[in-house]
């Protein structure tokens, strides 16, 4: 099976994000390891979840619609 990856942190800069992106992309990662998943594209922002129309998030969301392919995302928050 393929999937498509989606990182998001909310614009604030405090600590606690500063690796949020790349400890997301790391469990998503490892989950697709032991799922016998093949990540084929990773998208990644930073950006309020309050604003609807996220660039790197609508990449992903065409990427999966024409290649029918589901998003991994550790969060929808």
């Amino acid at each position: 099976m393929k999937a498509i990856a989606y990182t998001r942190r909310s614009t604030d800069t405090n600590e606690s994000q500063i690796h949020s992106l790349q400890a997301q992309k790391k469990e998503i990662l490892d989950y697709a390891a032991k799922n016998g998943i093949e990540i084929v594209a990773c998208f990644s922002e930073s950006i309020s979840g309050k604003i609807k129309d996220r660039p790197e998030f609508m990449k992903a969301v065409d990427m999966a619609k024409s290649k029918k392919l589901p998003i991994i995302a550790k969060s929808l928050s």
